[in-house]
């Protein structure tokens, strides 16, 4: 939605007949932009601050906050928020992009990279805080499962494909994406039982 200093904001709707709710910026920035919701109404998004572009959460309590970045880093996004607060998202810098889960506790989880990779990124994540997105690794760019023990899980591709990237995780625990490859991109489902 547009609005504020020269840039579209982040905005809520309550209901289909509301006035929309801008978010907000962070300071000194000009624009922001909503990437997920949960239930309770907690928002996650990204807003421009100077020259670098930034996570965030809104919540109802405490408005506008600034998600921390991974050390070392410069900008990031907040891509997704599940039913406890929990944030899905990355950072880069210097050295490429990395995913991380924000806690609401105030804990930073670097999710790191498949074997050999140089950069992830989330896409996704469920009530369990396991987190679905895409990792640089010796194969080439795959879709990765990051599990709420720590351990990111290649999820391969489609036969004769090259690459993969996911991009929604349900609270089973299933995922969706696409394969890539010669004949072009395939959307595929992943279950732990039928991989």
């Amino acid at each position: 939605a547009g609005g504020g200093k020269g840039g579209p904001r982040a905005t809520s709707w309550d209901n289909p007949h509301a006035k929309g709710k801008h978010l907000g910026v962070l300071a000194g920035a000009d624009y922001s932009s909503a990437t997920g919701i949960n239930d309770t109404g907690e928002i996650t998004g990204s807003s421009n601050a100077e020259a670098a572009i930034l996570p965030f959460i809104w919540t109802k309590k405490g408005g506008l906050q600034q998600l921390p970045l991974l050390p070392g880093d410069t900008c990031g996004q907040a891509v997704a928020i599940n039913k406890h607060g929990d944030v899905a998202a990355y950072s880069s810098g210097w050295n490429g992009a990395r995913a991380f889960l924000w806690l609401r506790k105030g804990a930073v989880r670097n999710l790191g990279t498949l074997a050999g990779g140089n950069y992830s990124r989330a896409h996704d994540l469920n009530d369990s805080d396991e987190v679905a997105g895409i990792s640089g690794s010796l194969a080439g760019d795959r879709a990765v499962l990051w599990t709420n023990d720590g351990i990111a899980r290649d999820l391969g591709t489609l036969p004769g494909d090259f690459a993969s990237e996911a991009l929604a995780i349900n609270n089973a625990g299933d995922v969706v994406g696409y394969s890539k490859g010669p004949t072009g991109m395939r959307a595929f489902l992943w279950t732990n039982s039928g991989g």
